[in-house]
């Protein structure tokens, strides 16, 4: 027995019929990021670990081999607004740690 319905099932389902408007909803929207603020948010919050990760690996990668190692694996759905959003948040947050790691780096030379 499997745990799941595929959408043509419960579209045949009558008993699911409460569920055929979303159903459809969903259907049509299917390349479309149904909650934009909350999903930029959530990968706000992915690339931010994910630069981390990569600044302790190789702090001196040009910002070009940055953005697209941090771009490798997104959503290629992404609207433009979303890009233009996400590749200055990359940018910054590279600079930030950039900046942060220059500044502990004079402190211990002090």
């Amino acid at each position: 027995m499997k745990d799941y319905m595929t959408f043509e099932e419960a579209l045949q389902d009558p008993s699911l019929t409460h569920y055929h408007e979303v159903i459809h909803f969903l259907e049509e929207n299917k390349d479309t990021i149904l909650f934009p603020e909350k999903y930029m948010m959530s990968l706000k919050l992915t690339v931010d670990l994910s630069l981390r990760q990569l600044f302790e690996e190789a702090p001196n990668m040009p910002l070009l081999k940055v953005l697209i190692n941090t771009f490798d694996g997104m959503n290629d759905k992404l609207p433009l607004e979303m890009i233009l959003e996400i590749t200055t948040h990359i940018l910054k947050e590279w600079e930030k740690l950039s900046v942060s790691t220059q500044k502990t780096e004079q402190l211990q030379a002090a």
